[in-house]
């Protein structure tokens, strides 16, 4: 969570830098779900997460099930997803 803390408060400084009215509006989506993340995990789904338009409509991501937070559907190791279980949780 240290690590999502610190790049939200990086993260702030550049937009306030920009006059994008649409990178702002991203960057609300992003700390809502920032936000999601740092209350009670298990709650979180991972469409919540899911916040920029292209991670919504075309990654790879959008057509997993919507997995609860914390239950390491990545596997036990950081990024390891050859065992993505295809229940949905």
């Amino acid at each position: 969570m240290e690590q999502l803390r610190n790049a939200i408060k990086s993260g702030e400084k550049t937009i306030k830098e920009t006059s994008s009215r649409h990178a702002a509006r991203e960057w609300a989506k992003v700390k809502r779900a920032a936000q999601l993340l740092a209350g009670n995990i298990a709650v979180v789904k991972l469409k919540d997460v899911l916040v920029e338009w292209k991670a919504k409509t075309q990654s790879v991501m959008m057509t997993w099930p919507n997995y609860s937070g914390g239950t390491h559907y990545l596997g036990e190791t950081q990024g390891e997803t050859s065992d993505i279980p295809a229940a949905d949780h």
